[in-house]
């Protein structure tokens, strides 16, 4: 399951001190989504299955086009909202896995790095295309994550995922 542009515009119109207030996608995490998720069991993309945008008639969620590697002490939308609109623009029919909404956030801790390695590896080559989000070019923060590291590393060993 993963999600369109917008059903991150809804997100952002039913937030709206993340806009206002330049909230990273970690602290957009704390603030709202483990609050919101808390004792579901379910990841927040979830309460958005079955709905369709008003206008477009397009379905919220559907199976998804692109992964999203990004930094999570970027700001939610001015860095990673930004870069998907652009996309988006372009590219109108897709749909983000975005894993601060695809994942259930509250019960992650619980699962170890194989898990991770595995799940991630196959959804990414499922998916088939990654968009990296790299805000500045004197502060690459992915570049000094691991697990960025790790998304970049899977993409370029797979010659199959562009």
């Amino acid at each position: 399951m993963v999600t369109h542009i917008i059903a991150i515009r809804k997100f952002l119109k039913d937030h709206p001190k993340i806009e206002e207030q330049h909230l990273t996608t970690s602290e957009i995490n704390s603030m709202f989504i483990k609050p919101e998720t808390k004792g579901i069991g379910y990841p927040f993309i979830t309460q958005y299955i079955n709905q369709c945008d008003a206008l477009t008639g397009k379905p919220l969620v559907q199976p998804a086009t692109v992964f999203i590697s990004h930094a999570w002490r970027y700001s939610f939308y001015d860095v990673v909202v930004e870069v998907m609109e652009q996309h988006a623009c372009e590219h109108p029919d897709a749909y983000f896995w975005f894993d601060l909404f695809t994942n259930d956030q509250n019960a992650l801790a619980s699962n170890d790095f194989d898990w991770f390695q595995t799940t991630f590896t196959q959804g990414v080559r499922e998916i088939g295309q990654v968009l990296l989000v790299v805000s500045s070019w004197n502060d690459h923060i992915p570049i000094q994550r691991a697990w960025c590291l790790y998304e970049i590393f899977t993409v370029l060993e797979d010659p199959k995922i562009a």
